[in-house]
């Protein structure tokens, strides 16, 4: 069994996968421009790792993210890791904030135990989501092209 955790950003997902003993067999980032279904590379990645990779559990500190129901959608299975206990953890050991050392220390946090599992949405109810996660990022997109509008024409 494999203990996946992920440290999102924006622009890309870095994913740490570890084993029962705590080594790291592997390591990846998924670059959302590159990877036009990031759940497909993060399931390939798994598969190079080992036979008994679909019993992989995959820890991350959002579950709300698209991704993160997109990978639970699939099948496999995704457990949320508290953000404010990551970074206790984080603090603790001295950990740098970097979504490589996010996604070893969710890996971690994974492997002992430190999750809840997530309760699955009714398909209604996922597809609100997905709708609304899209109406979300039109906004921030309008919005920050406003802003380039309105620095460009003080500039002229």
């Amino acid at each position: 069994m494999l203990f996946a955790g992920c440290g999102w950003s924006d622009r890309w997902l870095d994913v740490a996968v570890l084993d029962r003993s705590g080594a790291v067999p592997g390591e990846t980032r998924i670059v959302y421009a590159d990877s036009p279904d990031p759940v497909a590379r993060d399931r390939e990645f798994l598969a190079s790792l080992g036979r008994r990779w679909r019993a992989t559990v995959t820890g991350i500190e959002d579950v709300h993210i698209l991704f993160a129901r997109s990978l639970a959608a699939s099948g496999m299975e995704v457990v949320h890791v508290d953000p404010t206990r990551a970074s206790r953890h984080r603090a603790a050991f001295g950990i740098p904030k970097t979504d490589c050392a996010d996604a070893r220390l969710i890996a971690s946090m994974t492997l002992a135990g430190e999750y809840r599992p997530i309760v699955p949405n009714s398909p209604t109810a996922e597809a609100l989501r997905v709708v609304a996660h899209a109406h979300r990022a039109a906004i921030a997109t309008r919005a920050e092209a406003l802003h380039v509008l309105r620095a460009a024409f003080v500039l002229a």
